[in-house]
């Protein structure tokens, strides 16, 4: 199974406002409603990792601790926000409980306006972890999630890593997304391929189902190369179960996907005809995304 990290950044005030647009994002967070906004499109990154089978949050606790108390200045009803917000990590890992960074080594992140290299410092210290994680293994798949505080106009973030006395330093690329339809994006693409496999059991086009005696058995109302088009798209949440629901609006009714725990990651599917078996959250996302 392929292994997927996505790490948050959350904005904290640096020297250097040509890549770290936080004084900025502080600026338009300044009532109530920006500032629910502002954390809600990072609820909904954390929510698609969180129900993305494989995937993992990364956060840095130093990070976390920097924002807050940049935001002390925020009056209680603020502060019960970002609580709500913090509940979230609760299931996060930690990165520096099993931190990768190595103590000779500098990181910087490269500003191509100024043609220069930024030192990254403690608070910011999420984008070394996730560096020296990529130069560890270059195939791992991880994506920095940062809702629009690093300030890029390509799809890369270049690091350098500096070694001192140990030769050249090296240039490392991390990917990043600054909002849910990017990483939704991100995830399709780097995530193990997803594979229909017909059982004989739920037949095909709605015919030819295999039941054993008073058995009922559900459907796959259309055929697999439809029901593979429906897998790629299905969203399930792992802490629930491992299956994976979509809506299928030719037959206007719920697809479900079983994990067939295979190395080739395989999924058989049926129709539902009763809508109550899906989720109620899964359900909603559904339709908001229609």
């Amino acid at each position: 199974m392929t292994e997927i990290k996505c790490f948050v950044l959350l904005p904290v005030l640096t020297r250097n406002e040509s890549i770290f647009q936080s004084e900025s994002l502080y600026q338009s967070i300044d009532n109530l409603n920006r500032f629910r906004e502002f954390l809600h499109n990072y609820q909904k990154m954390i929510e698609i990792v969180a129900r993305e089978k494989g995937a993992k949050i990364i956060y840095d606790s130093e990070n976390v601790t920097e924002f807050q108390q940049q935001m002390s200045w925020l009056d209680d009803e603020f502060m019960s926000l970002q609580y709500a917000f913090y509940t979230l990590l609760s299931h996060a890992e930690n990165c520096r409980d099993n931190s990768k960074q190595v103590a000779d080594s500098l990181y910087f992140i490269w500003d191509l306006k100024q043609f220069a290299g930024i030192q990254i410092n403690r608070s910011i210290s999420t984008l070394a972890e996730i560096a020296e994680e990529k130069w560890q293994d270059e195939n791992k798949k991880l994506v920095l999630m940062h809702n629009d505080s690093i300030h890029l106009n390509r799809s890369i973030i270049p690091i350098i890593k500096e070694d001192y006395g140990k030769g050249c330093p090296f240039f490392i690329c991390i990917e990043h997304v600054k909002n849910s339809t990017e990483l939704e994006n991100w995830i399709r693409r780097n995530r193990q391929p997803r594979c229909f496999n017909l059982n004989p059991k739920h037949g095909e086009n709605g015919k030819g189902a295999k039941a054993n005696k008073g058995e009922k058995v559900s459907v796959l109302l259309c055929n697999r190369k439809h029901a593979q088009e429906l897998l790629e798209s299905a969203v399930g949440d792992k802490r629930i179960s491992k299956k994976l629901f979509n809506f299928d609006h030719e037959f206007q009714k719920f697809i479900v996907f079983e994990d067939e725990n295979t190395p080739n990651n395989t999924y058989h599917g049926y129709h539902l005809d009763d809508e109550n078996e899906v989720p109620k959250n899964i359900q909603e996302y559904l339709f908001k995304r229609a």
